[in-house]
């Protein structure tokens, strides 16, 4: 089966609660699933395998986790149940097509169709053979990204910031431009473990209870690493 765990919770910024969901109740004998993966731009529209190995077929199918409504995207065939890996359907960039995985009497083959806009079918006369006597498809593409490093805000660069490391408080000798700015303590997966309003001065930051570990301060874009020992 197919699963989904509630790993972070956006509202609370967090980790989530951990559970976890089926997207099936129940299959029938011979049946499997597998090889999901989420569109790149709709976290609602997941794709994966459904492999029947009674009459050796395999449907690339996609699936709208808000309404329930699935779409056979693609439909393949597989000749040895014992070496067949699944169609391992990938979302393109944009979620205009797909690339997958087929075989036929000459062997295994990558190929790709084009998706409507609501992901769950494909338009017609659309598929591609891209490469054959190829295995496991996977798109992806080149971009730029833009980066905070490097700013100009640097206003936590002159702060004195001490003891580092540190075991209990942490002393946080705040600017004028750092007065009733909040400062934020992340672990390094981003986790808020500690958000206190800095006043003119010296400013006590209690990280007694924190694990050790690297730890990140963080006032607007600026940011200072710590080390809790």
């Amino acid at each position: 089966d197919i699963g989904f765990m509630r790993v972070y919770d956006r509202k609370a910024k967090g980790f989530g609660d951990g559970k976890i969901e089926k997207l099936f109740s129940d299959l029938p004998e011979q049946t499997s699933v597998g090889n999901p993966q989420f569109s790149k731009n709709s976290p609602h529209i997941i794709i994966f395998d459904y492999i029947d190995y009674y009459e050796k077929k395999n449907y690339a199918v996609s699936a709208n986790l808000q309404t329930g409504k699935t779409g056979d995207l693609v439909a393949g065939t597989f000749s040895d149940p014992s070496n067949f890996s699944g169609l391992l359907p990938t979302f393109s960039r944009k979620d205009d097509k797909i690339a997958y995985e087929d075989e036929d009497f000459l062997g295994s083959y990558i190929a790709t169709v084009d998706l409507n806009t609501d992901k769950l079918s494909t338009k017609a006369g659309t598929t591609k053979t891209i490469k054959d006597d190829t295995h496991w498809p996977q798109w992806f593409s080149n971009g730029v990204r833009k980066l905070n490093v490097g700013t100009s805000d640097n206003s936590l660069e002159q702060v004195k910031i001490y003891p580092n490391p540190v075991s209990n408080n942490l002393i946080v000798e705040a600017t004028e431009s750092l007065d009733n700015q909040t400062i934020t303590v992340l672990d390094i997966l981003g986790k808020i473990m500690l958000a206190q309003k800095l006043s003119l001065g010296k400013n006590n930051l209690n990280m007694s209870d924190f694990p050790n570990g690297t730890y990140i301060l963080k006032v607007g874009n600026a940011t200072r690493k710590v080390v809790k020992i």
